[in-house]
């Protein structure tokens, strides 16, 4: 009695092409040609499989570089920015009971601008760490406000010309592009602003782009540890710092240093350098 041998489903395809050809032979009788395409099952069946396995590995490879792909900020918490009442918000961000302001001083004394540097503050705000950093890099350097609410950035430049502050300007950006110029910038400064990138791969392609060789990408942003954190962090704040670290290293940086020395309570420090 013949046994009848159990294919592959998805190889049936080409079993059925390869028993067509067989059987159109017209040197052989029937049985003989039955007899060769049985004799190739086994040789097709181990060239399918590796094909399959092949194929698997290749989706598997392609699965990790899908996962990498930060998620990026719900856009719903950046809504209020784009059509802001500068006034009603300075003393949110200008309150002394908000970390950054009330330690803005030191924080801008270590972040390595010197003078005639060009430095980017990306998110700007209200302006003020890009008014400390043009102060910085003194009258032979410059200072770029990078924001994505023209209100703020028309703000920012009325407040600088109110001051007296002649090296300040300001450019509008998106989600996705700081509207920085390539290889312009000696550091792109970010502070309480990284939580809101909403597609964090290009903007930080874009900040990349912008810094010259060798430039400095400074993150300063909430800490959020579950048990430690406030609640409304938590909720506000998408990644913790060991996340924000692997995200910026992917996209072409090494951290340089955590600075620690400034004591800082509910946020934290990184300097990354430009690869």
């Amino acid at each position: 009695m013949r046994v009848t041998k159990r294919l592959p489903i998805a190889a049936a395809p080409i079993y059925s092409a390869l028993y067509s050809t067989c059987l159109t032979r017209t040197c052989c009788t029937p049985t003989m040609r039955l007899s060769a395409f049985e004799r190739t099952i086994p040789h097709m069946k181990s060239i399918f499989l590796r094909a399959l396995s092949l194929s698997a590995l290749l989706v598997a490879g392609a699965l990790p570089c899908l996962a990498q792909t930060p998620a990026g900020a719900d856009p719903s918490i950046n809504e209020r920015f784009y059509n802001p009442k500068p006034g009603e918000w300075l003393p949110r961000f200008e309150g002394e009971s908000r970390e950054i302001y009330a330690r803005r001083s030191d924080i801008v004394s270590v972040s390595g601008a010197k003078p005639g540097m060009t430095v980017a503050d990306v998110g700007a705000g209200s302006g003020f760490m890009a008014m400390l950093f043009a102060r910085q890099v003194g009258s032979e350097g410059k200072v770029i406000a990078a924001e994505v609410s023209k209100i703020f950035a028309a703000a920012i430049l009325e407040r600088a010309k109110n001051k007296g502050i002649q090296n300040l300007s300001t450019v509008l950006g998106t989600q996705t592009d700081t509207g920085l110029p390539a290889d312009s910038v000696d550091i792109v400064f970010t502070s309480d602003v990284y939580h809101h990138f909403e597609q964090v791969a290009a903007t930080l392609a874009s900040i990349r782009r912008a810094l010259k060789a060798g430039g400095r990408f400074i993150v300063v942003d909430f800490e959020r540890i579950p048990g430690v954190s406030s609640e409304s962090t938590l909720k506000h704040v998408r990644a913790e710092k060991e996340t924000v670290i692997e995200e910026v290293v992917t996209a072409g940086f090494r951290l340089r240093e955590e600075v620690k020395s400034l004591g800082l309570k509910t946020n934290y420090y990184l300097i990354f350098e430009r690869l």
